[in-house]
């Protein structure tokens, strides 16, 4: 069970923290794209170089294929985009404000069900993703990995495990904001 706290602390937490971080970033490039009249294409760089499904892609895909993945990727963060104009663009102060302003609770929740779904990249391009993280053994054993080779850096690979959680974090954030939005929308 020690072990079991050390890969969280140092495998689980700094991935998730950096895929906050990059997730953060990369919704505020969405939300300049929102505000202005400019084509998503004016913001693809900068889009996608925060995604962490590019950061994702295996390094062994054919252009084409990696081009393919980089488009529908483009295209998620535009839908979003253009999702969240109304709101983004509304005179209200705050975003629940704006969203009672601009929605009703049907067209809220679905715009939720919608745009708050953030595993479909890794549905519909499976293959085409490979989530990694660096491990130093001694992290995780501790004293004894020190012993017996410390400064030993192992590849974990967690596609599989990511993918679960990302659905499993997704539900509760859709189920907890439709929730609210029928709370708060008239």
């Amino acid at each position: 069970m020690k072990n079991a706290t050390a890969i969280r602390r140092h495998v689980v937490e700094p991935e998730l923290e950096v895929y906050r971080e990059r997730t953060l970033s990369q919704f505020d490039v969405v939300l300049e794209y929102a505000k202005g009249q400019a084509s998503i294409d004016e913001f693809a760089e900068e889009i996608l170089s925060r995604d962490v499904y590019v950061r994702a892609m295996r390094p062994d895909l054919s252009r084409e294929r990696r081009n393919r993945v980089r488009e529908d990727l483009l295209d998620r963060q535009r839908r979003l985009g253009d999702a969240v104009e109304p709101l983004v663009n509304a005179p209200e102060e705050t975003f629940w404000d704006a969203v009672c302003a601009e929605l009703e609770v049907a067209e809220a929740c679905e715009m939720v069900e919608e745009q708050f779904v953030f595993t479909g990249p890794l549905v519909a391009h499976r293959d085409a993703f490979r989530f990694t993280a660096e491990l130093d053994v001694a992290d995780v054993v501790g004293g004894f990995g020190r012993l017996f080779g410390g400064g030993t850096v192992v590849e974990v690979e967690y596609t599989d495990e990511a993918l679960r959680a990302m659905r499993r974090a997704e539900r509760a954030i859709v189920a907890q904001t439709t929730a609210e939005i029928e709370r708060r929308v008239p």
